[in-house]
């Protein structure tokens, strides 16, 4: 597995993300408050093994989506181990 960095969204992704972070935003929670939670993954192919660098946005905060993608991977691995081994 390849060790994630922890910094700020690259510069060249940044206006994108924020961009498209503020579109998703609007169109899943389109009232006043916020029903649904999101976060937008976005990272390099990284061919060489080295570090990768993970950004993210979202319109949750960190330990909202640090939850969500502990439950999103245990749901993963669950189902892997059930395919694998039936």
């Amino acid at each position: 597995m390849k060790q994630m960095t922890e910094e700020p969204i690259d510069d060249e992704y940044a206006y994108l993300m924020n961009r498209l972070a503020k579109l998703l935003d609007k169109k899943l929670n389109p009232g006043a408050s916020k029903q649904v939670g999101f976060v937008l993954m976005v990272f390099p192919f990284d061919e060489d093994g080295g570090a990768r660098h993970v950004n993210y946005i979202g319109n949750v905060d960190t330990n909202d989506m640090a939850d969500a993608a502990v439950t999103l991977v245990a749901g993963w691995r669950k189902r892997n181990a059930k395919t694998d081994y039936q």
